[in-house]
């Protein structure tokens, strides 16, 4: 009598046969579904134009569990695939590393909510503001030092281009106020794109040829 095959031997099989897809890979469909999703379950005015992401996961919001389940699947599929690379390249990976901590820890802590008059707890939105930073530092950080440790993977314009706009979009989010929504999303489908093409190929190396 044949065995039933469990679920997660299902998933391991799915998986041999598709060695491409990553954690990375999920993490980003999962986070870029929930930026595309949130707005319709969130609060009437708010704009995707001028609101940022972590607004949709904000402190009280309708429908915060969707951004912040979409940071949490972004910050663990990027973790497990630079948990992974680090033993081949230590330094990108481990700024990656850090990256997909930062990225859990936005949604652990909320950002304040859109309305102005609602009550919010304050150290819970600037730890927010800060694993934000610490997100866009480590994301420059670990593309610069993964353009200089691995130029067999991607030409350098490419890495060029992915640190350029983690460094210019937020400087245009903070002059342009009325965009913001719309330029942090532009940063955020740079690092998807950037990671979903990249930092699979570091985790599975080994198992590439060159």
């Amino acid at each position: 009598m044949t065995k039933k095959m469990t679920i997660a031997e299902s998933a391991r099989r799915w998986l041999a046969l598709n060695p491409r897809l990553s954690a990375t890979h999920v993490g980003v469909a999962v986070a870029a579904t929930a930026i595309v999703i949130g707005p319709f379950f969130n609060v009437a005015d708010y704009s995707s134009l001028r609101h940022s992401t972590s607004e949709l996961g904000a402190q009280g919001a309708p429908g915060a569990w969707i951004m912040n389940a979409g940071f949490t699947a972004f910050g663990l599929g990027v973790l497990i695939d630079a948990v992974r690379a680090f033993r081949i390249s230590p330094v990108p990976a481990g700024a990656f590393i850090v990256f997909g901590l930062a990225m859990i820890m936005n949604a652990v802590f909320s950002h304040r909510p859109i309305d102005p008059v609602a009550p919010y707890v304050v150290f819970e939105d600037d730890m927010h503001s800060f694993f934000s930073s610490v997100v866009g530092a480590s994301f420059a950080i670990g593309v610069l030092a993964f353009g200089f440790a691995r130029r067999d993977l991607g030409p350098p314009a490419v890495h060029a281009v992915a640190v350029a706009a983690a460094l210019i979009l937020p400087l245009g989010m903070f002059l342009f106020a009325e965009i913001e929504g719309a330029l942090q999303r532009a940063m955020f489908f740079v690092s998807f794109a950037w990671f979903a093409a990249y930092l699979p190929r570091l985790a599975m190396r080994r198992h590439l040829p060159g």
